[in-house]
């Protein structure tokens, strides 16, 4: 439900984080947009574990298929806050 991209460098200490995923566009109707992710969040872990590329965040994801709702810790304006998907 969303268009992601890494963030690393130059543009991670612009957002405060040393490595994340970028939430660059949400999709309307999506889980994503359900629980209140924006463009500019930065995903820096789903459940426990650290994500640094849209394709982490996406297997990270599948693997826990099977449960209704996960957290994902965000970064939002360069305060850390968990939302559930």
């Amino acid at each position: 439900g969303v268009e992601a991209e890494q963030v690393e460098g130059g543009l991670a200490d612009y957002f405060g984080v040393k490595s994340g995923v970028l939430v660059r566009n949400v999709q309307k109707g999506t889980p994503a947009e359900k629980a209140g992710l924006k463009p500019g969040d930065i995903i820096i872990k789903v459940g426990d574990e650290k994500v640094a590329t849209p394709r982490e965040v996406t297997s990270a994801l599948r693997e826990r298929g099977d449960k209704m709702s996960m957290g994902l810790t965000i970064v939002r304006e360069k305060r850390e806050m968990t939302v559930t998907v």
